[in-house]
């Protein structure tokens, strides 16, 4: 079969054996990530076609979250009017799986992750997903005292998404900025 589509699978592996193991790791990994963005998109699709639901568990599948939140996700983000299209995650770790990683890939949303390991924001910052979206990564320990700070220094596009609404630039101080 891999013959009569002219694929030479020999000269991939030979190619893909030569680069450095974490290279290697690296690349397999994107594709991967690519393969199931693309499964996910196509979920996605099909949940546009559904005018009612009778619980989420109907809409529930998983691309880049732990379990079945890409979908639920997916959900409301089609069917609930007027979002500003920015998210804020935090508590992220790698990023590699996460509940805003497919808004953000298949849906083009931009956003806020944070996370207080050094490695995991550095990790985030290195994949292309960094580059290639709209994506801030700072380091930062969140806690309830410090929660509302940290989000009021970051730079557009949280801050100014967040500041459209008057009933949330009086909740957050945002009228000032």
């Amino acid at each position: 079969m891999v013959a009569r589509l002219g694929l030479n699978v020999g000269v991939a592996s030979k190619v893909l054996r030569k680069l450095p193991r974490a290279a290697r790791a690296e690349h397999l990994n994107d594709v991967a990530g690519r393969q199931r963005a693309l499964v996910g998109r196509e979920l996605s699709w099909r949940l546009r076609e559904l005018t009612s639901i009778d619980g989420l568990a109907e809409v529930e599948f998983s691309v880049f979250s732990q379990f079945g939140d890409d979908g639920i996700i997916q959900w409301l983000v089609q069917h609930v009017p007027g979002l500003n299209e920015v998210f804020v995650e935090f508590g992220v770790e790698d990023y590699q799986e996460a509940n805003t990683r497919f808004l953000l890939v298949n849906d083009n949303w931009r956003g806020l992750v944070m996370d207080g390991s050094d490695r995991n924001i550095d990790s985030i910052r290195r994949d292309p997903i960094s580059w290639r979206h709209e994506l801030q990564s700072p380091h930062a320990f969140i806690t309830a005292e410090n929660i509302d700070q940290l989000l009021l220094e970051q730079a557009s596009p949280v801050r100014l998404a967040s500041c459209t609404s008057t009933s949330t630039a009086t909740t957050t101080g945002c009228g000032a900025v």
